[in-house]
């Protein structure tokens, strides 16, 4: 019987030395590289580490979950669809695999599919502060703003220290309550992970938003020093001219950028506007058109696309895009103004009138 035990033994041993066991580990060490490099936002990391888990003897099962996360981190939504489309992740990746999938129908503005994909997650994983994060986005994309906001108190309740919890439930609080309102909550998740690059943009935003613009610049150096090639502290700046009235500083900021502009909407938006005041509204146009589709529920992109479609008298794609936005009973003010001034301007003053009237109203 003792004999018995130690072959068994020694079997046991041999098979933790075997090539078998040495590519398990290969493998899980690889993809744990990958789950780290992706924690950092590298997606090209987490993409090399997980080709080093495939050329170990990783499955396509293994590795699709973590690999669709790389290819989104890096913006490659084909790339992303090729390893999430079949929905075939390994158990352990189940809810990360679905919360990717949902993310990136969001992106491709599916937003019922993408609903669908994150009740598949929730079964997995209740209690995961991004996923809860990811539905809250995909409600705000859908004007679901108070549900926005309930799912963004559940994923900071479950992720108190959180950056990204903190930081979406700040920008629904600058939305709701101002700047002012938004800055200690990013403060706060600023002590917890004072390197957050993300949490960093966020803050300097609100800070220039608020008028504290020494406060911005030092924290826009901060992200100079973390990210030297970043574009957002040229945008920063450009904010910061803008707002002082300096529009031709402001427009050779972001001239700088070049075409590193397109990472940053905000800077679009911004360099829009720019041009809608420099008088060159058909650049502005065409500006806020790709962006309106890229983002068709952001409001500030729909007024000022708005207000450039009026300023070159394009009535009809102005009433094509914004006359079903109008006829609902909480239209913004604004709105109604523009799409009024569009009425006086073709000569149906009896609509103008009406449309003025609700906007005073309001």
């Amino acid at each position: 019987m003792a004999e018995r035990r130690l072959g068994l033994l020694a079997a046991a041993l041999l098979a933790l030395n075997s090539p078998l066991a040495a590519r398990t580990e290969a493998v899980d060490a690889a993809i744990s590289a990958a789950a780290a490099a992706a924690a950092r936002n590298d997606g090209i990391a987490a993409e090399a580490a997980l080709n080093k888990a495939l050329s170990a003897g990783a499955s396509r099962t293994d590795v699709s979950a973590r690999m669709g996360e790389a290819q989104l981190l890096q913006g490659d939504l084909r790339k992303a669809r090729e390893w999430l489309a079949n929905g075939d992740f390994r158990q352990a990746d189940a809810a990360l695999g679905w919360r990717m999938t949902g993310l990136l129908l969001r992106l491709e503005g599916q937003l019922s599919a993408a609903g669908q994909a994150y009740d598949r997650a929730l079964a997995a994983a209740p209690n995961d502060p991004l996923l809860w994060v990811d539905i809250a986005r995909l409600r705000y994309s859908g004007g679901e703003h108070a549900l926005a906001v309930e799912a963004a108190e559940r994923a900071l309740s479950l992720g108190p220290a959180n950056p990204r919890a903190i930081e979406l439930r700040a920008q629904l609080l600058n939305d709701q309550a101002g700047p002012v309102a938004a800055i200690p909550l990013f403060e706060r998740g600023l002590k917890a992970e004072p390197e957050d690059l993300q949490l960093l943009v966020g803050y300097a935003g609100a800070l220039g938003e608020a008028g504290h613009a020494v406060a911005m610049l030092k924290v826009a150096r901060r992200i100079a020093e973390l990210a030297p090639h970043s574009p957002v502290p040229y945008f920063l700046q450009a904010m910061i001219a803008a707002r002082a009235g300096k529009i031709d500083l402001a427009r050779n900021l972001l001239n700088h950028l070049g075409n590193r502009v397109n990472q940053v909407p905000a800077a679009v938006l911004l360099q829009s506007a720019l041009e809608l005041e420099a008088g060159n509204s058909a650049i502005a146009v065409n500006m806020l058109e790709r962006l309106d589709r890229q983002q068709p529920y952001n409001q500030r992109v729909q007024l000022l696309y708005a207000r450039a479609l009026l300023a070159v008298q394009d009535h009809t794609r102005l009433w094509q895009r914004f006359g079903e936005a109008a006829a609902r009973p909480d239209a913004s003010p604004y709105l109604l103004t523009i799409l009024g001034r569009s009425c006086e301007q073709t000569g149906d003053r009896e609509f103008a009138a009406d449309l003025l009237d609700r906007a005073a109203k309001a």
